[in-house]
């Protein structure tokens, strides 16, 4: 083992440490960053890729229905003979349904399915755990992202925006000539989806904003939030998607549905729909043909100092893992973790929390009132250890179309 220099600590215990390494470490092209835990990524990476590809060669088998779903789904992903010959199609009846669209009453009377289907709108609705009452689920309503990755981007003398939204609006524009438009059609695209990107900018929190969690607890009484919108019924839409009668709503970007109308009103209906369609073909990008999926990787790959996209094995692995990913990681757990190291660790955390409580009873300088409460907080703790007792409900129903029965691009993806 290397002695450090005490000296050397003293005066920069980082470079001290990390020093040397720093010396001869190379972020691999296709990574974003590298050291230890990167390596640990790589390794399970190396080793699931592995066992995968046996069972989508049919030399093991799953030994689960999910897991057999997911290998079906994952020699889709792998297809690159068949995603190549069909280039952009699996993505047109999606790009036509937008291009359909004829005002905001039609949007309305689609909305339900547009919002099962995963389909880009101007909000979205989710049921979540109360943020402040976890044993209730709540009724949440957000805003959609911004194409920079905050809104301090936007902002006149930041040098990296127009940057960013020059590589964004060259990648679009490509993508939407891949997909079948003329060029002068795809530029008047993008710069309609970079227009109505705007509209919402002001009215979204900046990253430092959206870091004071407490803040993001906007409840809201329902039939207020109802009345935000002038063009669209939010609570016949709501009531088409969820089961029961909310009466408030969580809004984490209140200003953004302020300020609703201004942003989605029939003046601004061509825009918004030009939008939609760029969100979905960048969206949608990964799961077509690899000249598609490598281009559509620009944006990010330049936000994150990716030299290079990943190679079509690895990309097909983390498009299907990500579909998957509590079923990937419920194989993962019980063939390499296993129940003994489970139940191990599990204890050990047992432990320590009757060291925590122990702590607590003897601590002379808390209130008795705060000590009591903490002891409530550790009796109440839920031990998550390594991977869970069972999947959630949903995973069940994941079905996947083969390519003997249909299955291709992401219109069956959207419909698993």
């Amino acid at each position: 083992m290397a002695t450090i220099n005490q000296a050397a600590v003293k005066q920069d215990l980082y470079d001290a440490v990390n020093g040397e390494w720093l010396k001869t470490a190379e972020i691999p092209d296709d990574h974003a960053s590298t050291g230890g835990f990167m390596d640990l990524v790589d390794a399970i990476e190396k080793t699931l890729m592995s066992d995968f590809d046996a069972m989508a060669a049919g030399d093991s088998d799953p030994d689960d229905p999910q897991l057999a779903e997911f290998i079906k789904f994952y020699q889709l992903t792998k297809d690159f003979d068949r995603r190549n010959a069909d280039g952009a199609k699996p993505i047109l009846p999606c790009l036509k349904q937008i291009n359909s669209l004829s005002d905001l009453a039609d949007l309305q009377t689609r909305m339900p399915d547009w919002i099962y289907d995963g389909l880009p709108l101007p909000f979205s609705l989710d049921v979540d755990a109360d943020m402040k009452n976890t044993a209730v689920n709540a009724l949440f309503a957000q805003a959609p992202g911004t194409i920079l990755p905050d809104k301090t981007y936007y902002d006149e003398g930041n040098q990296s925006g127009p940057k960013l939204l020059a590589v964004y609006a060259k990648m679009m524009t490509e993508l939407f000539e891949k997909v079948g438009y003329d060029a002068e059609t795809a530029q008047a695209t993008v710069d309609d989806a970079l227009k109505f990107d705007r509209l919402i900018v002001p009215w979204v929190k900046s990253a430092e904003e959206a870091a004071d969690y407490s803040k993001m607890y906007n409840p809201r009484d329902f039939k207020a939030f109802a009345n935000n919108s002038r063009y669209l019924d939010l609570a016949a839409i709501t009531y088409s998607v969820i089961n029961g009668n909310p009466e408030v709503v969580i809004l984490p970007e209140p200003a953004y549905f302020d300020h609703f109308n201004e942003v989605v009103n029939p003046e601004n209906f061509g825009l918004m729909k030009n939008w939609m369609k760029a969100k979905l073909v960048q969206r949608l990008s990964g799961y077509l043909s690899d000249d598609i999926r490598t281009l559509g990787t620009t944006y990010s790959r330049t936000l994150s100092g990716q030299k290079q996209p990943r190679s079509q094995a690895k990309s097909a692995y983390y498009l299907a893992t990500g579909t998957f990913d509590q079923v990937v990681g419920l194989y993962y757990g019980h063939k390499y973790f296993g129940e003994a190291a489970k139940a191990d660790v599990h204890q050990m955390v047992e432990k320590m929390i009757g060291v925590y409580k122990r702590r607590l009873q003897t601590n002379t300088w808390l209130s008795t009132a705060t000590r009591e409460k903490a002891v409530v907080k550790l009796d109440n703790l839920g031990i998550q250890v390594g991977y869970p007792d069972k999947l959630e409900a949903v995973y069940p129903k994941f079905k996947t179309h083969t390519a003997a029965d249909g299955g291709s691009g992401p219109r069956h993806v959207l419909h698993l």
